[in-house]
């Protein structure tokens, strides 16, 4: 069938064009009864279901006009509305010749029932034999019936409507985010507490119609001139930012704005959501901080949980254990952990668990490849934002060099205290040898000296002969000879304390005469070279190198079992290179470090004296190579 459809709201139309369409049908449209008159003058209908209240001309009318006329009157003619809905106005609908009478809303199957009993009824007149006289007057009290329920429904409504904006307003001015209204060039129309407190303004007349540019800050105008533009062409979105308050406080801000649009669909404002997120960005700057400082740390910071899981893993922790971060992360603490030590981890994670922070722990821990490395470690809980305790930090130090170092010292401690020992009882020997030689031989030759020169006096005092003056000849050179011993022991002595010739000649020349001496005593064959200049030496620098030197030959005599030592003194501009080299058996690593050697640790702090250092390598049956290093410049500013 054809069937048109009477409505003034397009939407209640639809609906029964897709009811109608689905069963069958044809659905013709028609705003008002005015409309639906010419429809009905052009096309060909079969059925009209028609709404009462609508403009220009309602159902009612329409249902007088269709049976008034003599073509149209034998049509089916179902009457459906919202606001006419009570027995009597289906009454009025029935008299005025409606086929059927159904309120809104009704369900399709109720609706199509209703099609096919008007469709098949025979009635098509008025069950009243009323006037047009009546019909309208009847027709007009309803009417206004009707319009005086819609103004009660509508003053209704506006009173709820101005309730329901007086509640909006109480929310809007109760919440803590920001609800603005912005002009197209920026200008505040509208505003919370919330926003007044944000702009720093102590009223709304403060801020109204004033640009909000200005409070943006500088570097952020240009995006916000672009969200603001973006919203009056139709579209939204988000911004975060920093504003200036009138107060000259700084805070972030975070909006979402949309458009606003009035009854006619233009855009009149719009409208901004702003939350204050000044806490949250001081908090990721923060973060951002101290992100940094644990990436830039040389040591390892390493996040855990209380089960000893790894979760974060800094740059630092990735050069002191090898492994990277995606290596790491996810695995337990006990991949760093020698197996004999296993017992530390679940002593920190239960202390940790107890709130107690556990400070510069001493241990070992092992790298990827195997290795051991000695680390200071400390341990603190972290706590959520609720206080419970969820894992812990650990900030590792690499000792390693410190306790290499540390180790070094204690050795060098204790070399010190045996060299000390052993010095004192050198000296006292050497001075018991000093005191033994000079008691022994000249004392002995003087005691001799002074008994002939006491015999010789005796004699001078008589009268001599030739035998006795023959005698005394012989006395004179004998007491000469004794004096000369005499004199070459004590030279002998002073030249063992004291080589006069480093004195009178200097550094150079005193190694030539020293290697010479011992290739005289010992039978090795020597070879000296000197390359550079005499160098400018202080006393005391140059007495420490000729003493090393000594020392470095009696080894050499005591120990090497060498047929051939060479000796090389060479000057370059910032540092003086003396070098002794054997053919012998070569010294061993046990004997370099043999705390009781008094002659290589003496050489050591002799040269330590002056800022040298001594180096000594041994091959074996190769021999060994004695290399002292002096810096010229510290030897100038001594």
């Amino acid at each position: 069938m054809n069937i048109l459809l009477v409505d003034d709201i397009g939407t209640n139309r639809k609906l029964l064009r897709v009811v109608l369409e689905a069963a069958g049908h044809t659905a013709i449209e028609a705003a008002d009864g005015v409309e639906a008159l010419t429809v009905l003058e052009r096309k060909s209908v079969d059925l009209v279901i028609s709404d009462i209240l609508m403009p220009r001309m309602d159902g009612y009318r329409l249902c007088w006009e269709v049976r008034r006329d003599e073509r149209l009157r034998h049509l089916p003619f179902i009457v459906h509305s919202a606001t006419y809905t009570s027995p009597s106005d289906a009454s009025l609908a029935l008299e005025l010749g409606a086929d059927s009478f159904l309120p809104k809303p009704v369900s399709a199957r109720e609706l199509l029932e209703a099609i096919d009993q008007a469709a098949n009824s025979t009635r098509r007149q008025p069950t009243t034999a009323l006037s047009e006289t009546e019909v309208l007057r009847e027709y007009s009290e309803r009417l206004v019936t009707k319009l005086e329920e819609k103004n009660t429904e509508v003053a209704s409504a506006a009173m709820a409507l101005r309730e329901s904006e007086t509640l909006l307003r109480m929310i809007i001015d109760s919440q803590p985010e920001c609800v603005k209204l912005l002009a197209a060039d920026g200008s505040l129309l509208k505003t919370n507490p919330a926003g007044l407190r944000m702009l720093e303004a102590d009223s709304f007349q403060e801020v109204e119609n004033r640009s909000v540019y200005p409070i943006v800050a500088e570097e952020y105008r240009p995006a916000f001139r672009e969200l603001n533009e973006r919203v009056f062409a139709g579209g939204s979105g988000t911004l975060e930012f920093e504003i200036v308050g009138l107060k000259g406080g700084r805070r972030w801000l975070a909006t979402y704005a949309c458009p606003l649009r009035n009854a006619s669909g233009q855009i009149f404002a719009l409208l901004g959501i702003t939350h204050d997120i000044t806490a949250r960005k001081r908090a990721e700057e923060a973060q951002v901080r101290l992100a940094a400082i644990v990436n830039s740390s040389d040591d390892a910071i390493i996040g855990k949980t209380l089960n000893g899981i790894i979760t974060t893993w800094n740059p630092g922790a990735e050069r002191m254990f090898g492994y990277c971060a995606e290596e790491i992360v996810g695995k337990s603490m006990l991949t760093l952990i020698p197996p004999d030590r296993v017992h530390e981890e679940k002593e920190i994670l239960s202390r940790i668990g107890a709130a107690e922070s556990v400070v510069h722990f001493e241990t070992v821990r092992i790298r990827k490849d195997g290795s051991c490395v000695d680390i200071s470690a400390t341990i603190s809980p972290i706590n959520d934002s609720a206080g419970k305790i969820v894992g812990a930090s650990q900030i590792a130090r690499d000792i390693t060099e410190q306790k290499r170092a540390l180790e070094q010292l204690r050795n060098s401690h204790a070399q010190l205290r045996e060299l000390t020992g052993r010095l004192h009882a050198a000296r006292e020997e050497e001075r018991g040898r000093i005191s033994r030689e000079i008691h022994d031989v000249l004392a002995q030759q003087l005691t001799r000296l002074k008994m002939d020169l006491s015999w010789i006096d005796k004699r001078l005092a008589q009268s001599v002969d030739e035998t006795t003056r023959q005698a005394l000849g012989e006395k004179v050179r004998s007491a000469t000879e004794l004096v000369d011993s005499s004199i070459g022991a004590v030279q002998h002595i002073a030249t063992e304390l004291r080589p006069v010739v480093l004195d009178a000649l200097g550094l150079a020349a005193a190694v030539e005469w020293q290697v010479t001496q011992f290739q005289e005593h010992t039978g090795v064959q020597c070879q000296v070279d000197i390359d550079g200049e005499e160098p400018r030496l202080p006393h005391d620098h140059a007495t420490g190198l000729f003493r090393i030197l000594q020392e470095t030959l009696t080894n050499v005599m005591r120990h090497a079992g060498a047929t051939l030592v060479e000796v090389s003194l060479r000057m370059e501009p910032d540092i003086l290179t003396l070098s002794v080299r054997d053919n012998g058996r070569g010294i061993t690593a046990g004997e370099l470090s043999n705390m009781h050697s008094i002659g290589l640790l003496g050489m050591r702090e002799r040269a330590l004296l002056f800022g040298g250092k001594v180096t000594i390598h041994g091959i074996p049956e190769k021999g060994t190579t004695v290399v002292v290093t002096m810096p010229l410049s510290a030897a100038s500013q001594t």
